[in-house]
């Protein structure tokens, strides 16, 4: 379904009042708008919804538009992106524990839209010098389907780290709700493990031998 602006008026840019008619929680409102109509846009190429969206934005920047009206037309705006771009989504346990420094993590893309969508999977650490991570190819999931998708990580030292899993178009906008993530790491405890029992080792041939030669010379 279209939506439909209660009296917005076809508007350009240059029709607009000046930023300084209106509130900084309006502007600011109105750049959310733009954004949520790109990420719409993008999720559904060639979408009317996503136009709309954008021209709902420059309306309340109109000089006949009130503050009043405004606000309601960015609320009744961003609801309706929301609802789309909330459609697709990412699931997944949240948590994984891995046993290398070089993984695949599986992650379920999720369409309820009533289109299909191409989309891949990115992810972001907390501390990116703990984990990089290569982006999913994009994949078309059809409406009312799930596709499992791959992403590549490699992760640095041992412990947790925290991240995010994000939906990404094929032109890289970002869309819809972040998933976080915990990812634990054993790579480097098995890997510091094994040196504890080399040099065990090691020790224990060196003091037999030091051993033998004190015995050899008494």
């Amino acid at each position: 379904m279209l939506f439909r602006s209660p009296d917005a008026p076809e508007l350009t840019m240059t029709s607009a009042q000046p930023p300084g008619a209106f509130s900084r929680r309006v502007l600011r409102d109105v750049d959310d708008l733009l954004a949520l109509a790109h990420e719409v846009g993008s999720l559904f190429p060639g979408s009317a919804q996503a136009a709309q969206l954008r021209t709902l934005a420059v309306a309340c920047l109109a000089e006949s538009t009130s503050k009043e009206q405004a606000t309601t037309w960015l609320e009744a705006g961003m609801q309706l992106g929301k609802e789309m771009t909330d459609a697709v989504t990412i699931e997944t346990t949240g948590r994984f524990t891995v046993p290398t420094a070089s993984t695949e993590i599986p992650f379920t893309v999720v369409n309820d839209a009533s289109e299909a969508v191409s989309v891949g999977i990115a992810v972001t650490a907390d501390n990116p010098s703990r984990l990089t991570s290569t982006p999913s190819e994009t994949v078309t999931v059809d409406s009312g389907q799930r596709v499992v998708v791959p992403v590549q990580v490699s992760i640095t030292g041992v412990g947790t780290i925290g991240a995010a899993a994000h939906l990404v178009t094929a032109d890289g906008t970002r869309v819809g709700q972040p998933v976080r993530l915990t990812i634990t790491t054993t790579a480097s405890q098995r890997f510091a493990r094994n040196l504890v029992w080399i040099a065990l080792a090691a020790l224990l041939v060196l003091s037999g031998n030091s051993w033998r030669t004190r015995r050899n010379r008494t």
